[in-house]
């Protein structure tokens, strides 16, 4: 039996297709979907998918702007507290923000390094040099924005992804998750970034 497609305003029947592809992209891998997939699991036509999106190209990159620092402005370290305090704050609000997003993270910055089209890598790449711009901006005494710095937090972004694939797919509890998350990047910000950029004593 074939149900009647409820009549939406277009931003919201945009936002049903956005949670559609997010979906499907987070379970079988963005190569994997088709468009025409993703319209008939948002109950829509293939031409009203391309009118809003363009394609499957599109979808991608809609999903992956929710996830623009700028756009998410309660995934912030606190302005005051200890490193130790500002860095579990800022932990505890990006662990609430994928409880509640977590298919729209899984299909685009949950992603490796490993998608085919080029202007869909650089527009993850672009979205993940935003968080370092804002971890740089949130912690201004302990991080400078210098090269090393920036190669040290993409190294913790790709950490990141592996502890969070691992808590949503049972690996590890939230409190360990929370645990890995909050003391790796509270050691790299306390105890490795002073050290970039001065002699090596070796």
């Amino acid at each position: 039996m074939v149900h009647p497609r409820t009549r939406l305003e277009p931003a919201a029947r945009r936002e049903e297709i956005l949670r559609a592809a997010g979906e499907l992209f987070a379970e079988r891998g963005y190569q994997a979907v088709s468009a025409s997939e993703v319209a008939r699991e948002a109950r829509v036509t293939a031409g009203l998918l391309h009118h809003y999106f363009g394609g499957k190209r599109g979808l991608f990159i809609a999903l992956v702007e929710k996830l623009d620092p700028d756009k998410v402005e309660r995934i912030r370290a606190e302005a005051t507290g200890s490193a130790r305090v500002r860095t579990r704050s800022f932990i505890d609000a990006w662990l609430q923000w994928i409880d509640a997003n977590g298919e729209i993270w899984l299909a685009t910055g949950g992603q490796d390094e490993n998608l085919s089209d080029p202007e869909l890598r650089a527009a993850v790449s672009a979205m993940r040099e935003r968080m370092i711009d804002r971890l740089i901006a949130d912690y201004p005494a302990e991080l400078s924005d210098q090269p090393e710095v920036r190669l040290m937090l993409r190294s913790f972004l790709a950490f990141n992804r592996v502890v969070l694939r691992g808590f949503k797919d049972g690996e590890v509890s939230r409190a360990q998750a929370r645990r890995l998350l909050a003391d790796t990047l509270h050691a790299l910000i306390t105890g490795v970034a002073p050290k970039l950029g001065t002699p090596s004593a070796g």
